[in-house]
This record gives structure tokens, sequence and C-alpha cells, in this order.
């Protein structure tokens, strides 16, 4: 009589099973589903997003040319040593006694992180990164990409002409951009209420069924909650400032308050319609892929590519 063992699967991060170690093939398999790992990349970025962070910090404590040392010695380098002293400016600690130079920490440089994300792109695309299914979606895919990609150009080559782009809406301009925002965060504000109505109301069968509801079902209706209470809040702002417009008062931003908002709108508009388009084509990986190319773009433009 024979009896079947269970075996146990242990799997990635991403959810890709590992096999057993005791090979070289299945180590270096191993060690390349985790190189490839979609985790990697965040580690790799919140590093670099500190990296940036402490970059900005010894901009106030290097002596001039600081522009030239920092770029040089952060972003331009494969390792840095990140002095102690950054994180206590004058400005924020006029008290406090200045700490003895030279005393601090290694961490990787700009060129690390960045061949390091270069490397996890090459091997996210080789072993996870496919085209979805279906002929009718690769090409309405391809064609909301391209016109996704034409719609971010054209808001980063208007909004860098002299003299063009956002500099030249006058003031009625920016009042109707106002009124713009106003009506799309309401029209938000509405679908995200109606989406908890409809999604609480589908959830009640399964939890007078099971008596508990999915992990994932209450993070987004919570998700939702917080969008909603966020907006509401925003619009009571915005609805009472209008009343201030009979008084002859502003009622909206100030005007270079107004540039930035109109930029992220903009940029918002094209990076969702971007990101539709990738969603459509590489299905679940559109937004790993959308990131992957804005880190080598960004890279590129660093390098002078």
């Amino acid at each position: 009589m024979s009896t079947n063992t269970p075996t146990s699967t242990i799997e990635s991060a991403d959810g890709r099973p590992l096999q057993p170690a005791d090979s070289l093939n299945g180590f270096l398999y191993n060690l390349f589903l985790i190189a490839s790992s979609m985790w990697v990349t965040m580690v790799l970025l919140v590093v670099a997003i500190f990296l940036i962070f402490c970059g900005t910090l010894a901009q106030a404590v290097r002596e001039k040319p600081w522009e030239f040392l920092v770029v040089k010695e952060y972003f331009r380098g494969f390792w840095v040593w990140i002095e102690w002293r950054i994180f206590f400016p004058e400005t924020y600690f006029p008290n406090m006694k200045e700490l003895p130079r030279g005393q601090g920490f290694p961490f990787p440089g700009g060129w690390t992180i960045g061949f390091l994300l270069l490397a996890n792109l090459v091997l996210s695309v080789g072993s996870r990164i496919r085209l979805a299914k279906g002929t009718f979606r690769r090409v309405l895919g391809g064609v909301v990409t391209l016109t996704g990609v034409a719609c971010v150009t054209l808001v980063i080559y208007w909004n860098n002409l002299d003299g063009e782009g956002a500099s030249a809406i006058d003031e009625q301009g920016w009042n109707l951009v106002w009124y713009l925002f106003l009506t799309l965060t309401g029209a938000l504000w509405v679908g995200a209420v109606v989406t908890i109505i409809i999604f609480t109301w589908l959830q009640v069968p399964l939890y007078r069924k099971t008596g508990k509801v999915p992990v994932r079902a209450s993070s987004l209706w919570t998700l939702l909650l917080v969008v909603v209470v966020t907006l509401s809040i925003f619009l009571l702002w915005a609805l009472a400032s209008l009343t201030t417009a009979v008084e002859g008062e502003n009622f909206r931003l100030h005007d270079s308050s107004m540039r930035i908002l109109w930029l992220l709108m903009e940029t918002t508009f094209a990076g969702c319609w971007l990101l539709l388009g990738a969603q459509l084509l590489f299905a679940r990986k559109g937004a790993s892929v959308i990131i992957h190319c804005g880190i080598i773009d960004e890279y590129s433009r660093r390098r002078g590519y």
C-alpha cells in the first residue's frame, strides 16, 4: 500500500515557486527569481529616495561649490560617505553643536543604484513581462500606449517653452482651470461614493455566507473610504472659498500654485492614459513596465544620453 506524502512548495515574493537549492541549477534559478523580483525594484527605489534626501540635506552643510560636490559624490559615484551632521542642519537645529566632520556611514551611490535597477529591469523583462493575449487587445493597447507617450511628450514640451505653456495663461484662464479641477474632483467623489455602495452591496452575501470579508476587499473598501473623506474635506473648503468671491476676495489658489496644479492635472491625465495602454498591452505587468521605463529614461538623461 503506497501513501502520497504531501509536498510543500516555497514561493518567492512574486508568487513563483522556488526550486530546491541542493544543486547549482536550483541555486542559480532561485537567485534569478530573487534578482528579478518586484520587491527588489521597490527596495532599490526606497534606497534611491533616501540617497536623494541625503544629497539634498548635504547641500546645506557643504562649502561652495556645493552643487558640483554633491552631484559628483552622491549621484555620479558607486558609493558615498554620508556624514551624520547633514541630518542636523543649522536652520532647524540652531542651538545644537555641530557634529564632527567625517563621522558617518557608507552608502551606495547613484551609479550603483542605477546599474542594479537596470539589471533588475533586464531580468524582470526576461522572466515575467509578456504581451497580453488576444490580437485586438494587443493592437488597442499599442495604440493607447503610443498616444499616451505622445501626451507625455507634449506635456513636457509645452511646459518647457519660454513664455508659453502655463506661463501664458491669464487670469480668466486660471479661473476656468480651477472650475475644471473642482468639477473633476466632484465627479471623482461621486464615483468613489457609488463604488463604495456597489462594492458593499456585493460583499453582503459573501459576509452572510462565510461570516468574514476577504482582506483585499476590506483593504479596498478602506482605501475608497479614505479617498471619499479626503475629497469631502477638500470640496467643503473649495465651496467655502467660492462664497468669498461675492465679496471680491480670491476664491482659488494663487497663480503660482495654479501653475503647479495645472501641471499636476496634465501629468496625471497623461500618466493614467499611458498606464491604461500598458495594462492593455502587458496585462498585470503594465505598471511594472511604466516604472522601469521611467527609471531608464531618468538614468539616461542623467548620463547625458
